[in-house]
């Protein structure tokens, strides 16, 4: 087992490319930090995004990743697979920024976030005390759970 240190904050995903060459953590530092699958050295540190990130995906085609972060984007990296003895120095023109994705997003609320609402239900609680449940609701990063 091994420590991997690159982050200011909590790490919030992870996630290997289809070959394994690379694993990159996203967290609430705002920061994509890529390693190598092989040897987990440090090999780039991306600074794109303005707000927590959320979630990391890999296409199947291994040639791009996606990062999904509360400042409403998704953007796009480009990269090659590294080599097993690949350095950060030999990174240095890897993991490029391909596309920004803002539009369909510029409505959407800044983060998922729960709360306990008052329910009606077939059990019925202690006299004084409202019952309470979770309202769903579909976000930037799919369905969650929302306040009304």
């Amino acid at each position: 087992m091994r420590r991997l240190i690159g982050h200011e904050s909590d790490v919030q995903d992870l996630g290997w490319s289809y070959d394994s060459s690379i694993l990159v953590s996203v967290g609430l530092d705002s920061k994509i930090v890529v390693w190598s699958g092989y040897t987990f050295e440090k090999l780039k540190t991306l600074s794109h995004h303005q707000s927590h990130i959320k979630g990391i995906t890999f296409d199947p085609a291994n040639k791009y990743f996606a990062t999904a972060s509360d400042d409403r984007s998704i953007k796009v990296f480009r990269f090659q697979s590294p080599p097993p003895n690949a350095t950060s120095h030999d990174q240095v023109n890897n993991f490029v920024l391909e596309a920004t994705i803002q539009t369909p997003f510029a409505n959407s609320p800044l983060s998922s976030y729960f709360l306990l609402f008052p329910t009606r239900s077939a059990a019925k609680p202690p006299l004084g005390k409202p019952s309470y449940g979770l309202e769903r609701s579909s976000t930037l990063w799919g369905t969650s759970l929302r306040t009304p």
